[in-house]
């Protein structure tokens, strides 16, 4: 069954059970009943908690930083978790729940409040390091928007936006995000592989559509991106260019610091896995998922070498579906032939192929490398779409995979997709997954709570921990014990 007990625990001086409130008003706009218990019941019987929980479809119990033994009890009694900190302030020396109490590690989550006057996020990696949450979570402390969505986190309605790669056929997914907040959609978390993380990480920062079209113009539509041909002893390029752009674009953002749950995947050649990227510095995790084998040389990072996400999983909905428990909303522009057949039968000669400056999008091979790194079986890529609530199919017929310049094109085509895919829809999205589960025999659904993490994915290693904190990595998204 899904979760329907939540413990907030403060991890700061200041009290949140004004924060928690809100949060079970905003429970009780979706059209639920939520209650709210405080340490004013710590001298109830147990069957009065039983009760209190059977009557209410969510029960959310709040301690607060100076009640240790009522948030031992609220830990016990809870299916997950969520520590309560202050983003301009320094963590706690140490958790304030014992880290035995989650013999999984895989039922804590962090949601650092911060005040309306801090434009942005920062100081996460501190909190991290101490707490060692599986998911994090930021907000504006009193901002509607925010406290929605912690709401919809508790009533698995947060809705997870997953992109896949496909070179400068993913422009279409600019097109597609643009559809999604013209209907109100919200965005929770969002992530992808390739260039569909690359234009992912424009809404995790926060950017409105405008801002997205002019970042993503510049980087790739008026730069000739891989322009900067190379002696082919590791790649075609030197991928000099991508690397100043993506400095210019995000400059030193960590991913742990966006305001929205994010991640970029890459493949691991050292491990033979995929790697999933949620935290570090954002550009080098991009510069990694887009790195395509033989195009762009590898990046080395913490003693791996990375290449483009593609290779392994086009289209990553699995790594969404196990970070967020609601609807999972696909964009996958994988479909498409990606390769010019003319372009091969006939190559030019390679005077007239620099005098034409057909150069500046890399010569011929460049598209079959790209094309053979994000090629996936029939079997694979139905696999990945049947993960999403909704699917939506940009068509790119005629678009090189390439072709930096199709960006009108590109992206028009997202948004005609979007906007189709949506209006078939009898629901809003964010009711989508609970919907399927209620639909799907109950031995179903107890597969899809169970499923584990796929044996081929990984997570980048964070930094040695500073003094004090606790050396136990937490896991990713839990699920709910038995009680």
């Amino acid at each position: 069954t899904e979760p329907n007990v939540f413990g907030f625990v403060s991890a700061r001086d200041k009290p949140i059970r004004a924060f928690v409130e809100r949060v079970a008003r905003a429970v009780e706009a979706q059209g639920v009943t939520c209650h709210v218990i405080d340490s004013s019941a710590l001298s109830s019987a147990a069957e009065w908690f039983s009760r209190v929980e059977e009557a209410h479809d969510y029960v959310l119990y709040v301690a607060e930083a100076d009640e240790p033994n009522w948030a031992a009890l609220c830990a016990r009694q809870v299916d997950r978790l969520f520590l309560v900190g202050a983003a301009d302030h320094s963590p706690p020396p140490a958790p304030p729940v014992a880290d035995d109490w989650d013999d999984a590690g895989q039922r804590t989550d962090l949601i650092l409040l911060r005040d309306p006057r801090m434009p942005r996020p920062s100081n996460t990696r501190a909190w991290l390091d101490v707490l060692k949450p599986g998911r994090w979570f930021h907000a504006v402390e009193g901002l509607f928007e925010d406290t929605a969505r912690i709401a919809r986190l508790i009533t698995g309605s947060s809705v997870g936006v997953v992109l896949s790669g496909g070179g400068a056929r993913a422009y279409a997914h600019i097109g597609a995000l643009k559809a999604l907040r013209e209907a109100g959609t919200p965005i929770d978390f969002i992530g992808g592989a390739s260039m569909g993380a690359v234009i992912g990480a424009g809404p995790a920062l926060g950017w409105s559509d405008e801002e997205l079209e002019h970042h993503i113009r510049q980087a790739f539509v008026l730069s000739d991106p891989l322009a900067d041909i190379a002696p082919p002893i590791i790649a075609m390029t030197h991928a000099r260019k991508v690397k100043a752009l993506m400095k210019e674009a995000f400059g030193d953002v960590q991913m742990e610091d966006m305001p929205l749950p994010f991640f970029a995947v890459s493949t691991n050649l050292t491990a033979g896995k995929l790697e999933v990227h949620r935290e570090g510095t954002l550009r080098h995790a991009l510069r990694a998922s887009i790195s395509i084998p033989g195009v762009m040389p590898p990046v080395v990072m913490n003693g791996q070498v990375l290449v483009d996400g593609a290779v392994l999983r086009n289209f990553p909905s699995d790594v969404m579906r196990r970070l967020n428990s609601g609807p999972v909303v696909g964009v996958d522009v994988s479909q498409s032939r990606g390769v010019d057949a003319s372009a091969l039968e006939n190559p030019p000669s390679w005077w007239r192929w620099i005098l034409s400056g057909a150069w500046k999008h890399g010569p011929p091979i460049v598209s079959i490398l790209m094309r053979s790194a994000t090629l996936s079986s029939e079997a694979e890529r139905m696999q990945a779409r049947a993960e999403t609530d909704l699917l939506i199919l940009p068509p790119s017929d005629g678009v090189d995979i390439r072709d930096w310049k199709a960006y009108e094109p590109g992206v028009a085509a997202g948004y005609e997709a979007a906007r189709a895919a949506l209006d078939s829809l009898n629901g809003p999205v964010e009711t989508l997954h609970r919907r399927r589960r209620a639909d799907a025999p109950e031995e179903t659904v107890e597969e899809m709570a169970e499923e584990s993490f796929p044996q081929d994915v990984v997570e980048t290693p964070r930094p040695a921990p500073g003094p004090g904190a606790s050396g136990r990595r937490r896991g990713w998204l839990g699920l709910r014990r038995a009680r």
